[in-house]
């Protein structure tokens, strides 16, 4: 078949390819390109430093003598490495051993992540916490939690933590003196003005913010301002206009029938969402299959000016610039009021079909066809949701007044969307309150400022001049997890617990309580916020009120746990036994609470006065801000595991980048890694370009979250930060006019999804609801590759007495999140290799999502497909390897001895799925101090030299295998969980026993929609995928169907 791969390519009939990475593969000049073909023809991506003049004087001058026995050399050492013995680590015994620590066991302890409200179990080994895994009972994460919860196990171990409190310029000094030294000044304070300003992040538990009033009450002025993420702002100020009360609503979208997102990118980083992806996928994602012909799926419809792992997974997709997001709503608005035979508010009249299509490109006939939609579902069963940061312009409240109007006017108030049962009240403060405190710092009415756990110099815009009014308070205390941007500026800096490391609660939303309470001991000289506050009151005598004045004239140490379970002994003691309350609670990590009963509330018309008058657009490019869901708003700079994450839609790593469409690209003869200067009323900054496709024309999109200068020795100066552009004044992230222009400089940035060419084999499949109802099998009959009937074979068939391991992966459950490949990481020890190396295609991910394009330039498809190990039975990687490193077992796992290993890399070049990684270096050296404890002990430590790839995490196979033998039964189906599969919200993963007919597994293996990747070959994988369903119909499909494809012919033309 590979005669047939370049076919076309010379002619005049070359055919674009079904699925494409990225733009430029849909030309014949990149397939005919020299400098491609060379690159495709190569073993491997990158060659060994070392060897590398070497090996250019093999390829071009034959060998001498002297080279010969130089190579020869080099290939003896290279083996003695990967044979060398590991370093020797003693084990140190308890002296006394805790009666809850079994050695080999692991404890697992329910707790709360604060930041998120999210429940976790913490698995704990010898007393250390090494991998955090969603709370089952909890429930929002319902067992499965996003990448910066699972990768926040890392923080706890970062050595650039602050390991004592310290004074400014990093000078160090114990608890005891810095307590003396601030209780004293606080006494002064509190017997003068009470000028004291707390500023935090949002504090989602109960008893923090009770404790924080209860001291703040010390002080005639004192006040607590609480920092929202840009993302949440305007939707609570929205929410304010149209409903009166400031709540983040909480989305019930396994209940809706159609889904419009304006800019909110809801399986992605806005909002609870691993809570909504589960909810979206499992409501009406997965068409029935069973009764094929009478499949229903839910419509998702998004409008969006950077393509997001929403805008990805959607259906119809609108990409317009961040002014034409509220354009398109409005006109959707005035429609669907049309149709529901209700007069026109005079605020949408300018908004017509036409007017909003010529100024937007969208067409008018698709934002017809949402508004029929949105109707056609039936009352309450649509969601209309507004927000984030690439749709926040100087209108973004009236872009939520609008999405606001049409979920009333749809009945979704009160049933798909809830503003008062389980919302979410604890929000930030409103823009106005920081605006004040800013402006009273500048004026020099703030005596003491406490900033806990947040670091306003990095986070809020530079032209708020946020660090400038701070200089001028006289007592600036940063309590939080190191000397920050501004931590550094503070006059002390007093290191808080990790999460895992203290006490708390959390009430994120109405009818969602959970308990908080440490893993280990604190690593480090920290001490909890809650603890620091009561040690000042005590100390300097403070009149503090309530339960804090209690716990702070107590004769013996009051601490933060006690106060913690007096206050829940108020709530709960006198309705039962608390003690057994307090156990159960702590437990389970869940308290529970049913929410409030929910009701629809009115809509306050003259809210639509928000909504501004139609303004044509502007010629020249507009910035769009976002958040990635690794980085978020680069709080966790400083962990190499998101660093290192790809982000979902652009497979980038690292950096962030301007993302610039083809067509603007080509326009302006920029290329992918050329870097370009932004320029906004006279402030640049350099980035380099991602060609991304999906973009308007005329919108260029950075990330958030980068350009950090105090996070520490990973995160520092890694990407530039663009809030440098944010207008504090209106807040807009994005709508920004900029100029931007060539350097003629380049930067190349570690992009993985372009390490691994698929030759235009069909790895995978994406049809219609239409196609799937006429035929369940359209997809593998269209593309005979993707399924192979019967081929001879001179191999022995493999013989499986007991357990076979397979997996199935449902292509339309996958949202592409990434939650999977942090999990992994952590599972597994899978090292960080750094920028460089990720650029040399040295990544060593065991998973990794695939990202694939089908369609237009300017607003394709996009389908995610996990690939890993496919544990195949007829292994090309085993035939090859001369040391039988990589062997077959009897259920059906394709092993990895690493002690055998000798890193020929003969198998990484014969596996067709590239999915094997290798150790070019002893990546574990770069583990610091207490970041090895991180590590799984269950799960050997590579070297280098050594290859390594997925093993369906077979410790926990012997570990659940080992239990049920113990029990005397044989594993139940969906018992034991690989670590992909345990994090997946949207359970697209499924592990188990395919020798059984009756596991799920097995069952999904035979779905009509079941194919194996490039199962021609016959390597005959252990993992199948269900072809990925999408709800299109007419002209919608056009763009992404193709015609059928005859067995052999050419995929190129």
């Amino acid at each position: 078949m590979s005669e047939n791969l370049n076919a076309g390519l010379e002619t005049n009939e070359f055919t674009p390819p079904r699925h494409w990475l990225g733009a430029e593969e849909l030309t014949a000049s990149y397939w005919n390109d020299p400098a491609v073909k060379e690159k495709r023809a190569q073993e491997f991506h990158d060659k060994p430093i070392e060897t590398l003049e070497l090996i250019e004087k093999l390829d071009t001058k034959g060998i001498k003598r002297r080279d010969f026995l130089t190579l020869m050399g080099a290939s003896m050492a290279m083996a003695s490495f990967a044979c060398a013995r590991r370093p020797v680590h003693k084990i140190i015994p308890y002296v006394v051993k805790p009666e809850e620590v079994t050695g080999g066991i692991a404890n697992y302890y329910a707790t709360t992540c604060p930041e998120t409200g999210y429940g976790v179990l913490a698995k704990v080994r010898e007393g250390r916490p090494i991998k955090l895994e969603g709370n089952p009972e909890h429930g929002m994460s319902r067992g499965a939690i996003s990448a910066r919860v699972h990768a926040s196990i890392l923080d706890l171990y970062d050595m650039d933590r602050a390991k004592e409190p310290s004074r400014r310029g990093g000078k160090a000094l114990s608890w005891e003196d810095a307590d003396g030294e601030i209780a004293a000044k606080l006494k002064q304070i509190a017997a003068g003005s009470g000028r004291v300003r707390f500023l935090s992040n949002r504090m989602l538990g109960d008893s923090t913010l009770r404790l924080t009033n209860e001291f703040l009450a010390a002080f005639a002025g004192g006040a607590h301002v609480q920092l929202d993420d840009f993302a949440s702002g305007d939707l609570v100020e929205g929410q304010i206009e149209s409903y009166g009360n400031a709540v983040i609503p909480h989305y019930h979208f396994g209940k809706a029938d159609v889904v419009l997102s304006l800019g909110a990118d809801f399986l992605g980083n806005w909002g609870s969402s691993e809570e909504y992806s589960a909810d979206w996928v499992k409501g009406g994602r997965i068409p029935d299959a069973k009764n094929p012909a009478s499949a229903r799926m839910s419509k998702l419809f998004v409008v969006e000016s950077m393509m997001s792992v929403t805008g990805a997974n959607a259906d119809v997709r609108f990409p317009v610039r961040p002014d034409g997001v509220l354009k398109v709503a409005a006109a959707i608005a005035a429609e669907v009021a049309r149709k529901k035979g209700a007069s026109v508010p005079a605020q949408f009249s300018a908004y017509t079909l036409d007017a909003v299509a010529a100024d937007t490109g969208v067409e008018a006939a698709k934002i017809k066809e949402a508004a029929e939609a949105l109707v056609a579902a039936g009352s309450g069963k649509s969601i209309v949701a507004a927000g984030g940061l690439s749709s926040k312009t100087e209108d973004s409240i009236g872009l939520q007044v609008v999405a606001n109007y049409l979920n009333s006017t749809l009945g979704n108030e009160g049933v798909t969307v809830d503003g008062n049962g389980q919302a979410w009240t604890k929000v930030g403060d409103r823009a106005e309150k920081v605006a004040k405190l800013i402006s009273d710092m500048n004026a020099g009415a703030v005596d003491a400022l406490v900033v806990v756990d947040a670091n306003p110099v990095y986070s809020l815009p530079v032209s708020l001049g946020f660090a400038a009014a701070m200089s001028k308070v006289p007592l600036v205390i940063a309590i939080g997890d190191r000397a920050d941007e501004t931590g550094s500026l503070a006059h002390f800096v007093l290191p808080n617990h990790h999460f895992l490391e203290n006490w708390g609660d959390a009430q994120p939303r109405g009818g969602v309580v959970s308990l908080q309470q440490p893993t280990l001991a604190p690593i480090h000289s920290t001490r909890a916020y809650q603890d620091t506050l009561l040690a000042w009151a005590k100390k300097g005598g403070l009149k503090v009120k309530g339960l804090a004045a209690t716990i702070a004239a107590s004769e013996s140490a009051g601490t933060w746990h006690d106060y913690l379970k007096a206050n829940w002994k108020e709530t709960y003691g006198k309705s039962g036994n608390f003690e057994t309350f307090w156990e159960d609670s702590l437990r389970d990590g869940v308290i529970k609470s049913a929410p409030k009963a929910t009701s629809a509330r009115s809509f306050k018309v003259p809210s639509l006065a928000k909504v501004p008058p139609f303004k044509p657009a502007t010629s020249g490019f507009v910035l769009a801000t976002y958040a990635k869901t690794s980085m978020g708003d680069g709080n966790h700079a400083n962990n190499p595991w998101l660093q290192e994450l790809p982000d979902p839609v652009t497979t980038a790593t690292w950096d962030n980048y301007l993302n610039m469409s083809p067509k603007a690209a080509a326009k302006m003869n920029v290329v992918q890694d050329d870097v370009v200067t932004v320029t906004l009323s006279g402030t640049t900054i350099d980035l380099p370009v991602n060609i991304q496709p999906g973009l308007h024309e005329n919108v260029v999109a950075a990330a958030i979250g980068y350009g950090r200068t105090a996070a520490g020795k990973v995160g520092n100066d890694v990407g530039r930060d663009v809030k440098v552009f944010v207008n504090g004044s209106t807040m807009a992230f994005s709508g920004l006019p900029v100029a931007v222009a060539k350097t003629g400089r380049r930067y190349q940035i570690a992009v993985t999804q372009w390490h691994n060419a698929t030759e235009n084999r069909p790895v995978l499949n994406d049809i219609t609801l239409a196609e799937y109802k006429s035929n369940s099998k359209a997809s593998l009959e269209t593309d005979p590759e993707l399924r192979l009937e019967k081929v001879p074979t001179m191999w022995p068939k493999h013989e499986y007495p007991g357990y076979r391991w397979g997996m199935s992966i449902d292509l339309n459950a996958c949202t592409g999140c990434g939650s999977c490949i942090i999990a992994c990481q952590s599972e597994n020890n899978t090292p960080v290799v750094g920028r460089d190396n990720v650029r040399r295609s040295r990544e060593m991910h065991w998973m990794r999502i695939d990202r694939y394009y089908s369609g237009s330039p300017e607003n394709p498809d996009v389908v995610f497909q996990p690939m890993l190990c496919q544990h195949c039975e007829n292994a090309p990687c085993e035939t090859v390897c001369p040391v039988l490193a990589t062997v077959h077992d009897d259920e059906g796992l394709n092993a990895q001895i690493y002690n055998r290993c000798v890193g020929t890399r003969y198998c990484q070049n014969n596996c067709p799925y590239k999915v094997r990684r290798f150790n070019f270096f002893d990546h574990w050296k770069s583990y610091e101090g207490s970041m090895n404890l991180a590590w799984n002990p269950d799960v050997t430590v590579r070297t280098r030299g050594i290859m390594e790839k997925c093993t369906f995490c077979v410790q926990r196979i012997r570990d659940a295998k080992d239990k049920a033998k113990d029990e005397g039964r044989k594993l139940r189906d969906l018992e034991l969980k690989t670590a992909c599969q345990q994090t997946c919200p949207t359970d697209a993963i499924i592990f188990g026993d395919i020798n059984d007919k009756k596991t799920e597994v097995s069952k999904l293996r035979e779905d009509d929609r079941a194919f194996r990747v490039l199962e021609v070959l016959n390597t005959v994988p252990s993992i199948s995928y269900l072809t990925k369903v999408r709800n299109k119909v007419g002209e919608e499909a056009g763009e992404g169907k193709r015609e059928g494809k005859k067995e052999g012919e050419a995929h190129h033309g």
